[in-house]
């Protein structure tokens, strides 16, 4: 198929939420795939960002005009529904995806309204490592003065395989406006086990791509799954599923800090390799709390017999010499599967979500025997201990199903978020607990 100009915006594809309750502590906003070909995109697996003004953004993996994926909009309306707008419907440049395909992590937003986010493939950089679409893009979307919305690959990655493949979760800026993120392999290390990235703004708009890290040494983590943290000095936290030094066949996954020095270079240190018994293989993002700890999931073990794919959630705190202490918060009973970033309330309570368990048993297997997914509560006690509660299960009528993202909250302390698939008509919903 013959290329097409990578600037080729989608039609606006506009379609009313049924704004229709399915359970007393859960709301469906949106169920996508209301229109047979899923022009309004399907799988939405990231988390999800509001602007000033209340809009919701977010992605989806499938769907659009050009079935590779989309950047949508949720705007609330006076009857309290919400309308969906398609912003941009990827490898909209045939089957070469030049402008990205499968757009993955959340979406960020600049001061000018322009969103900036990343896509698991496409691209096709000219002598590119990666078979197929490509290995990856950085991409901004500018509102335009008539409303409509154009997309600029920042960069497309796999050129030479050390800049990284496969882009995954999603991207921070910092104070001077440069983005980092992460990739789930490529880099300079022998062992391909992924990069942590910065991209810099220059003049007339080209961005510079630069490797801070590339995991794979001897005890370094590997194979990350999930988007970096920054914090007010810089410094950059983040997991890895694999590698580390806890378990004998470096299997378990790691927490790791990156810290510039005042000549400008990244120093890596792994604050926890996971053993099994406090959990393995994390896939959710770092979170960082006011007083500089850290919270994350981890989506396998933690209890000794527990079935397979239990996880935990774990806590990690610096001290005056900036030694970690790590503390096991809650080790699942039974298969859950935790792979969504924590958020944190005003009263120091932890949510999240879970993949599997709930009440809800899926006859159908459509998602699991076990479960549907759950939003969860973890509450601190006097006793220094934490309670789990389950906030919603997700399977019943109508609902979604399997919630691979986190959560947020907004400023009126209401959580918002996406499942996978479920909803009216299958193809993943965006959600709000009161």
């Amino acid at each position: 198929m013959p290329n097409r100009r990578v600037m080729i915006l989608a039609a606006a594809v506009v379609l009313v939420a049924t704004g229709i309750g399915f359970a007393a502590d859960e709301k469906v906003l949106y169920s996508f795939c209301a229109q047979s070909n899923c022009a309004d995109g399907e799988g939405p697996a990231s988390g999800l960002m509001f602007d000033t003004a209340g809009d919701l953004y977010g992605t989806t993996i499938y769907g659009g005009a050009y079935a590779g994926g989309v950047v949508f909009q949720l705007t609330r309306g006076a009857d309290n529904t919400w309308t969906e707008k398609v912003l941009y419907s990827f490898c909209s440049a045939g089957s070469n995806c030049q402008d990205g395909l499968e757009p993955s992590g959340n979406l960020v937003q600049d001061a000018h309204g322009n969103l900036y986010g990343a896509t698991s493939y496409g691209g096709y950089a000219r002598g590119s490592q990666c078979r197929g679409s490509g290995c990856g893009t950085v991409f901004v979307l500018k509102r335009e003065d008539n409303g409509t919305w154009t997309e600029n690959v920042l960069h497309k990655f796999g050129v030479d395989q050390t800049d990284g493949m496969y882009p995954v979760g999603g991207l921070v800026f910092d104070h001077a406006g440069n983005l980092y993120g992460m990739t789930t392999a490529g880099g300079t290390s022998a062992e391909d086990f992924g990069t942590v990235f910065e991209l810099s703004p220059e003049p007339r708009g080209k961005w510079t791509e630069k490797v801070l890290h590339s995991f794979g040494s001897a005890g370094d983590g590997a194979l990350p799954a999930a988007g970096p943290t920054i914090d007010a000095s810089g410094n950059l936290y983040g997991t890895t599923a694999s590698g580390g030094t806890g378990c004998t066949d470096r299997n378990c996954g790691t927490v790791f800090q990156l810290t510039q020095s005042a000549y400008g270079n990244w120093s890596e240190r792994i604050i926890h390799s996971f053993n099994g018994t406090d959990g393995a293989w994390p896939e959710s993002p770092v979170f960082l709390d006011s007083t500089g700890n850290l919270y994350t999931a981890a989506t396998q073990d933690g209890n000794v017999g527990c079935p397979y794919e239990c996880g935990t959630v774990v806590e990690f705190t610096p001290d005056a010499n900036g030694k970690w202490s790590e503390k096991v918060l809650r080790s699942f009973y039974q298969p859950r599967y935790p792979t969504g970033g924590i958020v944190l309330d005003a009263a120091g309570n932890l949510y999240s979500t879970t993949q599997a368990g709930g009440h809800y048993r899926d006859s159908n297997k459509t998602c699991s025997d076990i479960g549907c997914g759950t939003v969860f509560r973890l509450s601190p006690g006097t006793d220094n201990k934490w309670t789990e509660s389950t906030v919603h299960s997700f399977g019943g009528a109508a609902d979604g199903i399997i919630p691979i993202s986190g959560l947020m909250f907004d400023v009126t302390g209401k959580l918002y978020g996406t499942t996978y698939s479920g909803g009216v008509t299958g193809g993943g919903t965006v959600f709000e607990i009161p």
